[in-house]
């Protein structure tokens, strides 16, 4: 991926963890497949390798890439309210 397109997947991420998503390893791999077949680069949708994603975590360290959705269990049920 370029860092154009790591980028788009951050911003994905970042997106999905405001509201209150996390995402386990396998599902980052599985939405940069995704993002790739979206923007004509990969003929399939199928996730990433595992190499990817090492070289992308490491290559994002300082952001905070996945997270898994256990955590953030509790925070999303306290705030399911009709006015959200």
């Amino acid at each position: 991926m370029t860092q154009e397109e790591e980028e788009t997947l951050i911003e994905r991420i970042t997106t999905l963890s405001q509201l209150g998503y996390g995402l386990t390893n396998a599902k980052l791999k599985q939405l940069a497949g995704v993002l790739l077949h979206e923007l004509g680069r990969k003929p399939d949708n199928t996730p990433m390798s595992n190499t990817w994603l090492y070289g992308f975590r490491k290559r994002w360290d300082d952001r905070k890439v996945s997270l898994k959705p256990r955590a953030l269990d509790i925070n999303r049920a306290k705030l399911t309210t009709p006015e959200a």
